[in-house]
């Protein structure tokens, strides 16, 4: 299995030559253990975390790194042998990084609380919330790929003007930014395993501007007062995957009423394809590739931002989730695309077909992005065709504005 997997894939054969500890997780017997639900993962890395020292956060971290890196060359193993399909493989990486947050909350939580104590509340008791950590993006929408980075937003109770119980007194305000820190450290530090992922925190309130650590009641505040159209519609793939239940609830209840809330349809068009058209100026690739006036450029395009591409799909269905989760409530229950689209069918929102041939498109592109981490050739000109297709509904949805007459 080995011989032929590093034959299929220069990354596998890359990540086996810097680590070579890898070679038995290719073995038959490894990849009938591959793990890629979340309770599976949790479970894996108790056990390999139970013999590591819980006051040496170095050898903490390198061990998160080795059990990221063995369950993600596994994963990439049995989806190259067609074992997995491009939705079992992000479903299984998407775990992955959840256990991962998980994981390195609880060892930020055990390395402050073992400093400063814990926060206390209105009446100087001891809070037992920590962070609610909300994944955007591809971790939000089930989608993650092979070096797929973490868009994340860290969530706090809203007292924070309280001090710590500790032997080290710290204001609460201050021990949360010093959590979110601490997280961050242990998924970005480079160690001799890598890193575990990178993370972006531009879509916290006020951007890279506002505070690393908001309270709900502040987050709540802004979406409501303060956020763009474009904000809102990340808002639509965001999840709660790691950290204080409590926190997260309240989240969801936040994200829920802000998705279904009544909208200006002219003005939300307006908004969503301003938006779509910046990205492609600044993002899509320069003539090549392009699609004009629905006529075909043949060669390479960015998979993602290219007229016809993935971003796309995700802005048509995002236009039609905050047109219409008012009348439509189960469009506010879902944050990948996949479900999204069945559900903008079942309201009558999009046609069978169109959101068949959106749906084909999609898994196709990404597992074109999937595979072009792997190493493997991206057959740019089988792809075309499902560009001219995503290309077409977009004129015909949000070039017309089709969706106000629904």
């Amino acid at each position: 299995k080995a011989v032929q997997l590093v034959t299929l894939s220069p990354w596998i054969a890359g990540q086996l030559e810097a680590y070579p500890i890898l070679l038995y997780e290719l073995t038959d017997r490894a990849l009938r253990e591959v793990a890629v639900a979340r309770l599976e993962l949790e479970g894996k890395l108790r056990e390999v975390m139970r013999v590591v020292d819980a006051g040496d956060l170095e050898s903490q971290m390198d061990t998160l790194r080795q059990f990221k890196l063995s369950a993600t060359v596994k994963i990439a193993a049995m989806e190259l042998l067609d074992k997995l399909s491009i939705m079992q493989a992000s479903d299984g990486l998407t775990a992955l990084a959840e256990t991962i947050l998980e994981t390195s909350l609880d060892i930020a939580w055990g390395y402050l609380e073992n400093r400063h104590g814990r926060p206390t509340d209105e009446s100087g008791n001891p809070m037992h919330s920590r962070l609610a950590i909300i994944a955007y993006g591809k971790a939000g929408g089930l989608e993650l790929a092979y070096g797929s980075d973490l868009d994340l937003v860290f969530l706090c109770p809203s007292y924070i003007q309280g001090n710590t119980d500790g032997r080290s007194i710290i204001n609460n305000n201050v021990f949360y930014v010093r959590f979110g820190q601490r997280i961050i450290h242990i998924l970005t530090s480079f160690t001799r395993f890598g890193i575990l992922y990178s993370a972006d925190m531009r879509l916290r309130p006020q951007g890279s501007k506002g505070p690393l650590v908001a309270t709900i009641g502040a987050f709540e505040r802004y979406q409501e007062s303060e956020a763009w159209t474009w904000e809102h519609q990340a808002l639509i793939r965001a999840r709660f995957v790691a950290g204080d239940v409590t926190l997260g609830e309240a989240f969801n209840t936040v994200r829920r009423n802000l998705i279904e809330r009544e909208r200006d349809l002219d003005q939300l068009l307006q908004d969503v394809c301003s938006m779509r058209q910046r990205m492609r100026d600044h993002l899509g690739t320069p003539v090549a590739g392009q699609l004009e006036n629905g006529s075909e450029i043949l060669g390479k395009f960015d998979l993602k931002h290219d007229t016809g591409a993935i971003v796309d799909i995700e802005f048509m269905v995002q236009y039609g989730v905050l047109a219409r989760a008012s009348r439509h409530g189960g469009l506010g229950s879902w944050t990948d695309v996949m479900r999204l689209l069945d559900e903008l069918e079942s309201t009558g929102l999009m046609t069978e077909s169109e959101v068949e041939a959106l749906q084909r498109a999609y898994l196709a592109f990404r597992a074109a992005v999937h595979h072009g981490w792997l190493g493997l050739d991206t057959d740019f000109e089988r792809l075309q065709h499902y560009r001219q297709e995503v290309h077409r509904i977009w004129l015909a949805r949000m070039g017309a504005g089709d969706y106000k007459n629904n």
